[in-house]
C-alpha cells in the first residue's frame, strides 16, 4: 500500500503556495539588507560630515582602525562583508534589470 499525497490540483496550490511565501522572504530579507547597507554607508558619510566641520580635514581611517589593537581584524572583516554585502546586491539589481521582458503595448 502506497501514501497517497492528494490529487494534483492540491500539489499545485501547495507548490503555489510555498513559491509564494519563497518570494515574500526572499523580499524582505533582501530589504533588510539594503536597510543594513544603507544604515552602514549613511553612519560612515555623516561621521565624515561630523569629523570635517569640528577639524577641517576629513579623518584618517587607517589610523583610527591601528588604534583598536586587537579589534582591527574585526572592524576590518566587518567592512569587506558590507562592501560584498553591497556588490551582491547591485549584481542582483542589475540581473533583474536585464530578466524584465518589454512588452508591448496594445493599446
Amino acid at each position: 500500500m502506497g501514501v497517497s499525497w492528494g490529487d494534483s490540483n492540491t500539489l499545485q496550490a501547495d507548490l503555489l503556495l510555498m513559491i509564494a511565501i519563497k518570494n515574500k522572504v526572499g523580499k524582505s530579507g533582501l530589504s533588510f539588507c539594503w536597510a543594513l547597507v544603507m544604515a552602514w554607508l549613511g553612519a560612515n558619510f555623516l561621521s565624515q560630515i561630523v569629523y570635517i566641520i569640528n577639524y577641517g580635514t576629513p579623518y584618517d581611517g587607517t589610523a583610527m582602525l591601528l588604534q583598536l589593537g586587537g579589534w582591527y581584524w574585526a572592524v576590518v572583516l566587518v567592512e569587506v562583508l558590507f562592501w560584498i554585502m553591497f556588490g551582491s546586491l547591485i549584481l542582483q539589481k542589475v540581473r533583474s534589470r536585464g530578466d524584465e521582458q518589454p512588452t508591448a503595448n496594445l493599446a
